[in-house]
């Protein structure tokens, strides 16, 4: 009977080993989104007081981190995909913070843009030399079904001016984000749907105060342009985000534009 019980616990003991090694594993598979990204951007010539507004339509990839608690605790995101694809279960009591990585980023104009120099197209890269880093924060259950978050990116990014045949980079990492369900250091809104959470970091925003803008610069480093205003997100947005994009999104724009004129 000792024997027996003996053997009952190392098998308990076993199979809770295994599922420690299977559950870290899950968490150790990358979580990725490709999606479609529309960006609509503002910038000024080197010298210049006027605007220039671009669109550019293209695709992104994010890859996760797992999720930290900073006490060692963790939870799984899945394995991503395509737009609107969820995370697998609910986001679990906490404070919790997620690395997150711009790992690819093609954009292009949709049309010949006018510079000074000439008009052009406009196409932007994800900078190959530099990663563009950054971070879901401060995420946490509402427990209503929708969570409150940050989230923002530093993008480094290759401007490619064929008609006047520029090739440009910004000097410093450009930061734009999204403040959901708080009052946080971005364009806030309405709180974020919990299973759309891999979807915060492809809604950013930023509208740079005059003389805070990085600079689009050449090889030389000599400045051309400099960013005004970026606001980025998929398109068509997942379903359950339509509401909030609809609503508190343009308010908070329209509020944030206001002080900023």
């Amino acid at each position: 009977m000792i024997r027996l019980k003996s053997l009952t616990g190392l098998f308990s003991a076993a199979l809770a080993t295994l599922a420690f090694s299977s559950a870290n594993t899950a968490l150790a598979q990358p979580t990725i989104i490709e999606f479609p990204w529309d960006w609509r951007i503002e910038v000024i010539p080197n010298g210049g007081t006027a605007p220039i507004p671009i669109g550019l339509w293209g695709s992104a990839t994010v890859a996760f981190g797992a999720p930290s608690d900073g006490s060692g605790n963790t939870f799984p995101l899945g394995p991503g995909g395509g737009l609107g694809a969820p995370i697998p279960a609910p986001v679990p009591p906490g404070n919790w913070t997620i690395p997150i990585e711009l790992v690819s980023l093609n954009l292009m104009s949709m049309g010949p843009v006018d510079f000074p120099g000439g008009a052009t197209p406009v196409n932007i890269r994800q900078d190959p030399q530099r990663q563009s880093l950054g971070r879901i924060e401060n995420l946490q259950n509402n427990n209503d079904g929708t969570v409150q978050l940050d989230s923002f990116f530093d993008i480094f990014v290759e401007i490619d001016l064929p008609g006047v045949s520029m090739l440009l980079r910004n000097d410093q990492p450009m930061t734009a984000g999204m403040s959901f369900g708080r009052s946080g250091p971005f364009m806030p809104t309405g709180p974020l749907p919990e299973v759309d959470i891999l979807w915060a970091p492809t809604w950013i925003w930023n509208i740079y105060p005059p003389g805070t803008a990085p600079s689009w610069v050449d090889p030389s480093l000599h400045p051309w342009d400099r960013w005004i205003s970026i606001h980025g997100h998929v398109t068509p947005e997942p379903q359950s985000l339509v509401v909030f994009a609809l609503t508190g999104l343009g308010m908070a724009f329209l509020n944030r534009w206001r002080k900023a004129s």
